[in-house]
């Protein structure tokens, strides 16, 4: 969060389009997410299913890397006449990461940033699933932590319980 003194938001807000707007028909949005994914170089699409009802996407299938996962909702996200995303899709890593690992790489980029305090957060891995626990000094060092798992080679989730203070 970026309101000091504010820790977490529960959003309720529902999005409703004004009376006189046309939405796109469900295939033309399905068709425009998957040429959009198709395109785009940082996400391998084809094992993503795509599928719409009444505004809300639904991705499932499987992608290798947890940050393709986010990148991919991300896309259906900002796509024309979408107003929620139900994100189904799974991790499967090409190449089988040990979590001992995979924790230690994420210490080890903690620890080479200037931004990171990593003696106040512990980081636990369990079958690829990152749980990120402690203090940060800001929202900025708790979204770079999460980041920094997120991007971290063999990570299937990522659980940022961090707190700032």
């Amino acid at each position: 969060m970026d309101i000091p003194g504010i820790m977490d938001v529960d959003n309720e807000l529902k999005v409703r389009f004004p009376r006189d707007f046309t939405t796109p028909e469900d295939a033309d949005i399905t068709n425009t997410i998957d040429t959009k994914l198709l395109w785009d170089n940082q996400v391998n699409s084809s094992n993503i299913s795509i599928q719409k009802v009444d505004g809300i996407v639904t991705l499932s299938g499987t992608v290798e890397t947890f940050w393709e996962k986010t990148r991919a909702e991300d896309i259906a996200f900002n796509t024309n006449g979408v107003i929620d995303i139900i994100n189904d899709l799974s991790v499967s890593p090409v190449k089988a990461v040990v979590d001992k690992d995979i924790e230690n790489d994420i210490k080890s980029a903690y620890r080479r940033s200037v931004f990171i305090d990593d003696d106040n957060i512990d980081v636990n891995v369990e079958n690829g699933i990152v749980t990120l626990t402690g203090t940060v000094s800001g929202a900025g060092a708790k979204t770079r932590a999460h980041n920094i798992a997120m991007y971290t080679s063999g990570v299937v989730d990522v659980m940022n319980n961090l707190i700032v203070v």
